[in-house]
């Protein structure tokens, strides 16, 4: 079992927007970037970027987090970065069809394109 303590969290950020073609500068000043939420253990937390992997192997035999094998991981650049949410360890976190629920069910909300539908936040 992978010996590695990585905490999971849940990163509020925002996303470039790119609009292709000719419009005027009023519409573009119309223009929001997306905001997304996305959940994984905490890999790098640095005053530039936070990482995050979506999956971590607890079968591995790993005994410091720099040699426990990851799944696939997001860079965020720290200028987007609109909160992070550290999820005690002790929480039991499931999903099931695109819905995180957590064990005290503080949180039941769809996984996608946002974790927290209407812009909320918070894990209440």
């Amino acid at each position: 079992m992978c010996k590695a303590t990585l905490q999971l969290v849940i990163v509020t950020w925002y996303d470039a927007l790119e609009v292709p073609g000719w419009r005027s500068v009023g519409q573009a000043k119309l223009d929001t970037p997306g905001i997304f939420e996305s959940v994984g253990y905490l890999v790098e937390n640095t005053k530039e970027f936070i990482t995050i992997s979506i999956s971590k192997n607890t079968n591995n035999l790993a005994k410091d987090s720099e040699s426990c094998p990851i799944g696939a991981t997001l860079t965020v650049s720290r200028g987007a970065i609109i909160s992070i949410k550290f999820i005690p360890p002790e929480t039991s976190v499931s999903v099931n069809a695109g819905a995180l629920t957590l064990a005290n069910g503080s949180l039941q909300a769809s996984a996608w394109p946002s974790l927290f539908p209407g812009g909320k936040d918070e894990c209440s």
